[in-house]
């Protein structure tokens, strides 16, 4: 790596600067699986092969610092980088505005890019995992499905993913006209546009069997045949009558069309004392606005909003999160209270929708409760012992279908009680 900086001349609002840089990155990526893995024989370890793989990075990158006026900042940056069969040229700008002692607006606008990771594109090793499937053409799964090995393997032409930001800004700091200095409060709002294109991702193991159940990518029982299969839900690829049930579906690393989403974040501060004691209280708070999903190019477009989005390449989206932190200290004595709030969504797994519901119902809204205090001593309070809990009031994750939980959303830990102790050196 190697990194130039400095200053460049004088601008009314102070002295512009600069830095300018080359990095280059050798990566190496190696996995060696034992032959047990290897096999079919051990349940919920799923097969997986060894492989490895390498390749090397070169970038150049520019930043600009130009502070037009006392009040008015930009920020100018550029990165280049070369992955030999890739590569990208981002840019981004800043702008930051202090239009009062208590009020400031900002406004921001980039492009980023991310190469296809050593995992999904290099090498030749294999990964597994187990997974539950709905095989559609099984009598007795039209409406779940059960545990099955999904393998997973690379992509060697797959695109760089990309994407375009942009963030506008509010601070609001006022002046707070009581307690004598000793009290501070500030809102932060942001409203937030992303759009990501060419996202890498794994095939849905639950939408290749639907799109097409006897495809090359499924592999089926070929001894023992289903019982009355629902063969009117034959794909592009022709079921037979003797069919059998999965054992495993083949998925692979692809790009997706596009996701979309905006919404808005809202921080908000105050902070007081009262004698020997400080207190501050902290929210904050992201809503979803829009949530576009876009599983290939030129597909559907699926509103994800208020959606587990179980059956799609998207993420689960609570329209609403928020935390609120309590915090007090007093010399060697602080308490943090943080509750920790995430709205209800419509469940739609296997991509199962009716309307703009979820054919599961709703996951509900989720409210947890943590509790820590900490204490502190020594000659130069160097020492400390903590004690907490996670989850205090023993909250259950929301009902939700077939997993019990949603798990890429809530917690499945009940109560975590906990001591700590540390020193600091």
């Amino acid at each position: 790596e190697l990194i130039f900086s400095g200053d460049l001349f004088e601008l009314p609002g102070g002295t512009a600067g600069m830095a300018f840089g080359y990095q280059q990155r050798k990566e190496v990526r190696e996995r060696l699986i034992p032959n047990f893995q290897f096999s079919l024989s051990q349940g919920f370890l799923s097969p997986r092969s060894s492989g490895k793989g390498g390749r090397t990075v070169d970038a150049y990158f520019g930043e600009l610092a130009l502070p037009l006026t006392e009040n008015i900042d930009i920020q100018l940056a550029a990165r280049f980088e070369d992955y030999g069969n890739i590569d990208s040229t981002d840019p981004k700008i800043g702008v930051n505005w202090r239009a009062s002692d208590a009020l400031s607006f900002r406004v921001s606008a980039g492009t980023s890019f991310r190469a296809p990771s050593l995992g999904t594109v290099v090498g030749d090793d294999k990964q597994s995992s187990v997974g539950e499937v709905r095989d559609s053409i099984n009598a007795a799964e039209q409406t779940s499905g059960t545990f099955r090995t999904i393998v997973a393997t690379k992509n060697p032409l797959l695109e760089p993913e990309e994407s375009r930001n942009y963030n506008l800004g509010v601070t609001w700091a006022p002046e707070v006209p009581w307690g004598n200095g000793g009290h501070n409060f500030q809102v932060d709002l942001d409203y937030f546009d992303f759009e990501f294109e060419n996202q890498i991702q794994a095939e849905n193991a639950n939408s290749l069997v639907a799109a097409d159940p006897c495809s090359a990518q499924i592999q089926r029982d070929t001894l023992v045949a289903l019982v009355n299969p629902v063969l009117a839900n034959v794909g592009p690829t022709a079921c037979p009558a003797n069919v059998g049930a999965i054992l495993i579906v083949n998925v692979g690393f692809f790009n997706a069309g596009q996701t979309a989403t905006s919404g808005f974040d809202l921080s908000m501060v105050y902070g007081f004392d009262i004698g020997d004691h400080q207190f501050n209280i902290r929210s904050e708070t992201t809503v979803i606005d829009t949530y576009d999903i876009q599983a290939s190019a030129g597909g559907a477009i699926i509103d994800g909003v208020g959606f587990r989005n179980e059956g799609n390449s998207g993420a689960s989206a609570p329209p609403v999160k928020s935390n609120l932190m309590l915090s007090w200290s007093m010399e060697n004595h602080a308490t943090n209270v943080t509750v920790r709030y995430i709205d209800s969504f419509e469940d739609d797994a296997f991509g199962l929708r009716i309307g703009d519901k979820g054919q599961f119902g709703a996951v509900s809204s989720h409210t947890e409760v943590d509790l820590q205090y900490r204490f502190t001593f020594g000659g130069d309070s160097n020492y400390d012992i903590t004690i907490g809990a996670v989850n205090l009031f023993d909250e259950e994750p929301p009902t939700a279908f077939f997993t019990g939980y949603a798990e890429s959303v809530h917690n499945p830990f009940m109560r975590q009680v906990y001591v700590r102790a540390g020193i600091a050196l």
